[in-house]
């Protein structure tokens, strides 16, 4: 349903009607026939208005009009001289806000065609009977106080919405849809280097690539509802500014149709290039993250190799190294192929991975010693952590496999992973077996399993824990960004 917000016409003002309460208004009477101006001061003194002088040319009225400010003039049109009573009308209202009232005998299309265009608040032909003068007098004062007051609500609603935003304009609304701007904060031509008069055929102004977004806000506007859009407009430097901009129409009930459209705008031009600055970022970001894995794997691959051939070229001890360095290269290319090969750049389901991967490691082992059990948390971890996971998880399974049970031991290795919004995430292996000796602290360990532990607890800015009751209990704590 279509929203309209009523434009207001009621203004409610105190005192007396153009003057300031306690006193009558204030009336300057220009008029070049001294008897009628004698005439016309006796008839205003006896309605109780106060009338501050009187001129007998344009010029002399300009500057009584300037000295002596008054609420109202009461102007002949046809003054002697060079400047005429509707010529020195404009000088008044050009210099000053100050209603006039014209009086004339002259009656003719073309006096009144110049009189109207000065808008006057009032027009009296001669003769005219004192309730027509006074009633003249009294409506012209009302409808300047009302519009006075309604300028000064305008410039509020304009400092308003100058305040709240970077500009504001309003556009008035034709019988036939035309748009006519009506007023724009200064902001409008500080932002855009444009003048008010642009406002007028605006989208000559916008980005062709938004226009029919801006027509289609227009055509929405007219029937009543509001409108928030984005769109670039072309500067008076030829460069282009991206808006965001919230309108407003305003519905008149006794016309039944909108009349004016407000709109305020924010200047989001630096917001869009910090967007599309991040956006060409993450798809340079994905391009890499897509070349980084095939790099690790040709690097592994390439690792793999070099060290079959230091086997067969290197003696039995230096050949034992090497075998349990290319066991751990292996190891990564085998997790690397199954992370990236199989579930490239989507989360991965950790606990299905541990389970596989710890089952796998028993059965390469073919113990009958020991058993293991997989607990874990359904979390979903980023390529990058879950490798990294299964790397530890790998080193820690095999090195307990190794040590924990001595020959005719038997016992346990759980395997646990947990998420905990305020913890992080714990990776525990544990064993039931006979415990690490207390010499060796697995933090600062130099066996190449362990070292691969620390540098993978570094990779993942984590802590390392050990408790040695009951066997031995190592867990890896670290936190997703």
């Amino acid at each position: 349903m279509a929203t309209k917000h009523r434009e207001e016409t009621s203004l409610s003002g105190g005192g007396t009607a153009g003057g300031v309460a306690g006193r009558p208004p204030r009336i300057l009477v220009v008029e070049d026939g001294l008897i009628m101006a004698r005439d016309i001061e006796a008839r205003l003194k006896k309605m109780s208005y106060d009338v501050v002088g009187i001129a007998g040319s344009g010029d002399e009225a300009v500057r009584k009009a300037k000295d002596l400010s008054p609420d109202l003039v009461l102007m002949d049109v046809n003054l002697k001289g060079g400047v005429d009573g509707i010529h020195a009308a404009e000088l008044i209202r050009g210099r000053a806000d100050i209603p006039v009232v014209y009086i004339t005998g002259y009656s003719d299309v073309q006096t009144l065609r110049r009189a109207r265009a000065t808008d006057p608040f009032g027009y009296i032909l001669k003769p005219f009977e004192e309730r027509e003068l006074h009633g003249t007098i009294e409506m012209a004062l009302y409808r300047h106080q009302m519009h006075r007051q309604l300028k000064e609500r305008e410039q509020r609603y304009r400092n308003i919405a100058e305040l709240v935003s970077d500009f504001a304009y309003c556009l008035g609304v034709g019988l036939e849809g035309t748009l006519t701007p009506e007023w724009a904060t200064e902001g409008f031509t500080r932002s855009t280097g444009l003048s008010t008069e642009a406002l007028a055929d605006l989208s000559q102004h916008v980005h062709a690539e938004d226009r029919a977004l801006v027509a289609g806000r227009i055509a929405a506007l007219r029937e009543g509802k509001d409108e928030v859009v984005e769109y670039r407009l072309r500067t008076s430097d030829g460069g282009y500014r991206w808006l965001r901009e919230s309108a407003r129409p305003l519905w008149n009930d006794s016309r039944q149709r909108v009349v004016a459209i407000v709109c305020a705008a924010q200047d989001i031009t630096a917001q869009k290039k910090s967007e599309e600055h991040a956006l060409t970022t993450l798809k340079e970001r994905g391009k890499l993250l897509e070349e980084t894995p095939r790099q690790v794997l040709l690097l592994l691959a390439r690792m793999e190799n070099l060290l079959e051939v230091l086997k067969e070229s290197e003696g039995d001890e230096k050949g034992a190294d090497i075998a349990r360095t290319l066991a751990t290269i292996r190891t990564c290319l085998r997790l690397y192929q199954r992370v990236y090969g199989v579930e490239r750049f989507r989360e991965v389901p950790i606990s299905a991975h541990l389970q596989q991967l710890t089952g796998e490691i028993f059965k390469k082992w073919r113990t009958t010693r020991a058993t293991f059990m997989v607990e874990a948390d359904p979390v979903l971890l980023s390529p990058e952590h879950a490798v990294a996971v299964m790397l530890v998880t790998h080193e820690l399974v095999t090195n307990a496999l190794q040590h924990a049970f001595p020959e005719g031991g038997r016992g346990e290795i759980r395997v646990s992973f947990r998420r905990d919004v305020a913890r992080g995430c714990t990776l525990q292996v544990s064993d039931n077996g006979i415990g690490l000796r207390k010499e060796v602290d697995v933090r600062r360990a130099k066996s190449v399993g362990l070292r691969w532990v620390q540098m993978l607890t570094k990779h993942l800015q984590g802590r390392l824990e050990v408790r040695r009751d009951g066997g031995t209990h190592i867990s890896l704590t670290f936190f997703l960004a």
